[in-house]
């Protein structure tokens, strides 16, 4: 009896040992830190502080927000797959970098389905198709229409190689052709708009919303399932081709093998910052965002969507970095 009540007592101290709280040292324990793929000057960073914020106020350890900014959003994966799985290093992502990158490089530097745990997607957008003022096209019918009537002719000016694989779904599913303009940044693409050096941008309602409530832009169409709240008169892409979505998102993640309780504690917390009535009324009416606070399979659910259809255009059609 003594022998198994020893026994017992040792598998119980090693399961303890094996947890977050072993020995009283409960989760977090010391400062986290949150790879960002922005610039502290985007509006999205701020927002991130704000959630940050909370989360250190409420366990008394600093969150620190980290910044890794170029390489097409790749550099935040490459550093959390070297990261330990502590669940003290984590990383926020968007989607081209998971579901894009990997299927367009030479030489991928991280597999997204194999290298990380995923937290929690934060936020879902469509992308926005937006066409200068003077462009004879109201609506998604007429856009497609006018690139028929000029082959190759309607000029689309896009950032990032995501936006390009979601041009060509349009352009498969209207049977039209456009002529792809790629640009380093937002800035540049909507200057282009603006002077008329490109017809059509792909970009977010957030980024567009005043162009377009001033009148030197309109909306054609949204990547979305469903219109934006903020641009109620613009259809969504899928009322004209159901089987097209054209979205990005953003989600938190860590490195593969990071203990399900960290997870747990990490989407609770993380979760709980973004459902704040202040950060919710800032996502939604700033950035036209949705809220959505997913599980962590719905994330890679997401992810595992997405591969197919991204890395099918992107052989196709020979696109690669």
């Amino acid at each position: 009896m003594s022998i198994s009540i020893a026994v017992r007592g040792l598998m119980a101290a090693c399961a303890m040992a094996g947890s977050s709280t072993a020995f009283g040292q409960a989760f977090p324990a010391r400062a986290m830190t949150v790879v960002m793929p922005l610039s502290p000057s985007t509006a999205f960073y701020v927002a991130m502080r704000q959630m940050a914020d909370q989360i250190q106020a409420k366990v008394g350890k600093p969150v620190v927000l980290d910044p890794a900014v170029g390489a097409g959003g790749t550099l935040s994966p490459q550093r959390i797959k070297r990261a330990d799985p502590d669940g003290y290093t984590i990383g926020l992502v968007y989607a081209a970098p998971l579901t894009v990158n990997p299927y367009v490089e030479k030489e991928p530097r991280y597999d997204p389905l194999k290298d990380f745990a995923y937290i929690t997607m934060l936020t879902r957008h469509g992308i926005l198709f937006a066409a200068g003022p003077k462009v004879p096209a109201n609506n998604l019918q007429e856009l497609i229409a006018l690139a028929k009537s000029r082959p190759g002719g309607v000029k689309v000016g896009e950032g990032a190689t995501g936006s390009r694989i979601g041009l060509l779904q349009l352009q498969e599913a209207g049977g039209v052709q456009f002529l792809d303009v790629p640009y380093k940044s937002s800035a540049e693409f909507d200057a282009a708009l603006l002077s008329g050096e490109v017809d059509v941008v792909l970009s977010t309602v957030g980024t567009e919303l005043g162009q377009i409530r001033g009148g030197r832009a309109k909306g054609i169409a949204i990547g979305s399932r469903n219109r934006s709240p903020l641009l109620p008169n613009v259809q969504s892409i899928s009322e004209v081709y159901p089987n097209v979505e054209v979205i990005s998102w953003y989600a938190l993640f860590a490195p593969a093998g990071t203990p399900n309780d960290r997870i747990d504690w990490l989407h609770r917390e993380w979760t709980a910052a973004l459902k704040d009535p202040k950060i919710v009324e800032r996502m939604q009416t700033v950035f036209g965002y949705e809220i959505v606070a997913s599980t962590p399979q719905e994330v890679l659910d997401q992810i595992k969507r997405e591969i197919p259809i991204n890395s099918r255009i992107a052989k196709q059609y020979g696109i690669s970095e």
